[in-house]
């Protein structure tokens, strides 16, 4: 008998396929793979992942199939990836308050992305043959040998340089773009989705999760030894600064930043030994979900990456190395498009930048890391809900579920705390 989850998925499936028509799966055949087909030799199926999770989309595979008749062997087969606004077993898109930040994303795919002209060379984000506000369809990157890690695999230096190099890679284009081909700022370019969604006074899910962190701070053994020192009446007071430096910088130089790097939204191609993956080698990768960029500078997406991406033993002892490798990348794509990296940006200026600009991808990690490193039963549960309870989690209280499953699960337990520890440090010392 199949569990409530599997039957939901498979009733969402069926309705999914309506939700593109035969004529752009010809659009798609077209910009995928250079292909005029009729529409009358083209047939497709929409399959929803059933053990993929997305808080803000439903996560789904198409296969369009292009020939006459049903053999199989006279058929060309095309599969891509898709994301579409959540659906219920109804038909009904779910959590409609997310659906402001699918459009976003839509809108960063059909319009922001192609303005940075991304060649092979530096294949930073996935290739979209379909953009609409409540869809996309983008190159499926597993058949180009593109794979996920494991959940909860924390990143060793392969691993982080490699996505540094994507990162300034991404910073390059957006600086190139600026100087040579358009005279206005990047965030001018974003018109209506300008609005910062993510760190806010008036955004709830943060607000929570700020909640979760002031719930937490008396289970560290910092505020244990002294709790006269880490007063959490003072808290708020100590983290209102970031609500500033979610805004372009008038003091640092400003980019495109992606803003959500955590391992869930990077995918790794890996160079081969005798036909497997060598996983201590990663030569590319590609970052996925667009749905959070800001236009602010570059250190932000730099230590985002590392927060989110690694245990705090690593960070400390890797942070200023990795600084480092991502700068003269950046200087080596800024070189690229013909641009002299220390002058669009220096050394100095960006070691400055940290110092100043730290406190946001610290408490943004602790606000994010318990709900991306949930086990994936975990997640696929929050997600099936019914919409009432998920919104009881998301927007009432964050903290009674996470302390909740600190009881269950040490590691969980374990990098919660030390990340909350680790800002608490910045915070009050």
């Amino acid at each position: 008998m199949k569990s409530q989850i599997e039957k939901v998925l498979n009733d969402i499936g069926k309705m999914a396929k309506q939700l593109i028509s035969a004529q752009e799966c010809k659009e798609i055949l077209w910009k995928a793979v250079n292909i005029q087909a009729n529409e009358t030799d083209i047939q497709h199926e929409l399959n929803v992942m059933e053990n993929s999770f997305g808080y803000i989309a439903d996560l789904a595979h198409l296969t369009i199939w292009m020939g006459k008749g049903n053999d199989e062997e006279t058929r060309e087969e095309f599969k891509f990836f898709v994301k579409l606004v959540p659906l219920d077993s109804n038909g009904k898109i779910r959590r409609s308050e997310l659906t402001w930040m699918f459009e976003r994303e839509a809108f960063m795919y059909a319009d922001m992305l192609l303005k940075f002209n991304a060649t092979e060379a530096t294949h930073w984000h996935p290739k979209c043959y379909l953009a609409r506000k409540d869809l996309l369809v983008l190159e499926n990157l597993n058949l180009s040998g593109f794979k996920h890690l494991t959940h909860r695999t924390r990143f060793d230096c392969p691993l982080v340089e490699c996505v540094l190099r994507s990162v300034a890679a991404i910073h390059a284009d957006s600086i190139a773009y600026e100087m040579k081909i358009h005279p206005r700022t990047i965030v001018d370019a974003f018109g209506e989705y300008r609005e910062e969604f993510g760190i806010a006074p008036d955004k709830i899910w943060f607000q929570r999760g700020l909640e979760a962190i002031k719930a937490i701070i008396p289970m560290t053994k910092s505020y244990q030894r002294y709790p006269e020192k880490y007063r959490i009446t003072t808290f708020d007071k100590l983290v209102f600064p970031i609500y500033e430096m979610v805004k372009p910088s008038s003091k640092y130089r400003n980019v495109f930043c992606h803003q959500d790097l955590w391992a869930g939204n990077i995918m790794f191609k890996f160079s081969q030994i005798n036909g497997e993956d060598n996983l201590s080698e990663p030569s590319s990768c590609v970052l996925m979900d667009y749905q959070f960029p800001r236009y602010v500078p570059p250190i932000a997406d730099v230590l985002q990456l590392i927060f989110m991406t690694t245990r705090r033993s690593h960070r400390q002892r890797y942070l200023l190395s990795y600084c480092r490798v991502y700068y003269q990348c950046l200087h080596n794509e800024l070189k690229r498009h013909g641009l002299n990296g220390e002058t669009v940006l220096s050394w100095d200026d960006f070691r400055a930048s940290y110092e100043d600009l730290k406190l946001m991808p610290m408490v943004s990690n602790c606000v994010a890391l318990p709900f991306t490193y949930f086990p994936n039963e975990i997640q696929m549960k929050i997600k099936s809900s019914e919409a009432e309870e998920f919104r009881r989690v998301r927007e009432e209280n964050h903290h009674d579920y996470i302390i909740k499953y600190m009881e269950q699960d040490v590691e969980f337990k374990d990098v919660v705390l030390e990340s909350i520890e680790e800002l608490m440090e910045t915070l009050y010392e």
